[in-house]
């Protein structure tokens, strides 16, 4: 009744320069994990390029600076808030646990945003949407590239 399946044994080499191959790679970045520390790293890094951009833009355009500030703290807060919430559980026993403060802290990540850019349409006068939408997107993109530079 019952089918048995005969599998072939296979090897994997190790492509060199690539980090791909097998579980014993020598490439020390592929498998480090993300920490406090680079995470922290992270967010001064961007705190600096929003400060940065706020004092240039301040110098080309009077009273827009507050617009990259308020921009990139809308960025910047939700984030965080997902990183700390959805990295509080590790390993393979708390897979549930992972899997649910992952969902919440895309959730309160989500909506920190919404309030955060009502209260920037509803309370900051005069607000510059251009630079405000600007520096937000441009924070996702260096975020990408933080990230893919510690894989």
């Amino acid at each position: 009744m019952g089918k048995t399946i005969q599998t072939k044994k296979t090897t994997t080499e190790k492509i060199p320069g690539s980090g791909l191959g097998s579980a014993n790679s020598t490439n020390a970045d592929s498998n480090k994990p993300v920490t406090f520390k680079r995470l922290t790293t992270i967010w001064l890094q961007q705190i600096i390029i929003i400060v940065v951009v706020s004092i240039i833009v301040s110098w080309i355009k009077s009273k827009a600076d507050y617009s990259v500030l308020v921009g990139g703290i809308i960025y910047l807060i939700p984030n965080m808030y997902f990183a700390l919430y959805a990295f509080r559980y590790r390993g393979a026993h708390a897979a549930r646990f992972v899997l649910l403060s992952f969902y919440r802290g895309e959730m309160g990540k989500f909506l920190l945003s919404g309030v955060g850019f009502a209260i920037a349409f509803t309370l900051v006068k005069p607000l510059d949407v251009l630079l405000l939408f600007s520096i937000y997107i441009a924070l996702t993109c260096i975020q990408w590239i933080q990230l893919a530079a510690i894989k």
